[in-house]
């Protein structure tokens, strides 16, 4: 323990005297104590108590480009959850046990150049959604933050890194709210309806560094009493929920008259 913690503090000092944290620290901008976001909470890839519904099943588009350029300002958060939460300030401090941008910081002294430069980073890849905030969802969480301190500094007011790999999420938030509306209504009034997203890719593209896949989601849904089937798109479903409660209200208020009769009788 006694020799981790003489590495860590050497560790720091040494990244405390490196030329780039000294300016940036000087230079104090926001993005320095931002804590970065969780990719997961915006996008999660499996489904957890309370959340049925994922947005991938409401995903329309899907855009994977390749040896393009993102803005590094506009990244706020990451998929890798030992950086969720965590400020690029951490990050430079040993003590917060992220020693790896040391190495980084020994890479941009052997070339300088590489945030700068067009050569390939396809390692490093961002996403969003519905042309959101870019998220870190692949390799590079120490890289990218020196992009940011790096570009900040010296990129002549261009906060471009290029050579990476974007991928474009498309999701159809109003559709998704109607079904988990509509799925909410049935589970807690014990409607004998089943009701299911059912998402297929209808097209994929490739054109130049791009991937294009397109999707069409449908509502499955049926009766479990007649085992009568439905499927319903986007458009349809506002009217199948409008129709849904109505003759539930309709069925609640027959019960309720003939349980009145009864007892007035």
């Amino acid at each position: 323990k006694l020799k981790t913690l003489l590495h860590s503090i050497l560790l720091l000092m040494a990244m405390k005297k490196h030329p780039l944290v000294e300016r940036i620290i000087k230079a104090n901008p926001d993005f320095l104590t931002q804590k970065w976001k969780s990719w997961m909470d915006l996008y999660p890839a499996v489904r957890i108590e309370g959340k049925k519904v994922l947005p991938d099943d409401f995903c329309y588009e899907i855009v994977h480009s390749y040896g393009v350029s993102v803005d590094v300002s506009s990244v706020v958060g990451t998929s890798h959850t030992d950086y969720v939460n965590k400020t690029i300030l951490s990050l430079l401090d040993a003590r917060c046990g992220y020693k790896r941008v040391s190495l980084n910081l020994t890479t941009y002294d052997m070339n300088s150049n590489y945030y700068f430069s067009s050569e390939g980073k396809s390692d490093m890849s961002f996403s969003r959604v519905n042309n959101g905030e870019w998220y870190i969802t692949g390799e590079g969480n120490h890289r990218t933050a020196l992009a940011k301190i790096v570009l900040f500094l010296d990129g002549n007011g261009s906060s471009m890194l290029h050579g990476v790999t974007l991928s474009d999420y498309m999701v159809d938030w109003q559709f998704m709210e109607e079904f988990e509306k509509l799925r909410a209504f049935v589970e807690e009034n014990r409607l004998p309806y089943y009701v299911e997203p059912k998402r297929e890719q209808i097209e994929k593209d490739s054109c130049d560094n791009k991937i294009i896949r397109r999707f069409k989601t449908n509502i499955f849904f049926s009766n479990r009493k007649t085992q009568e089937l439905k499927i319903i798109g986007p458009n349809e479903i506002g009217k199948l929920s409008e129709h849904i409660r109505k003759l539930h209200q309709n069925n609640f208020e027959g019960i309720l008259r003939r349980l009145i009769n009864a007892i007035i009788d």
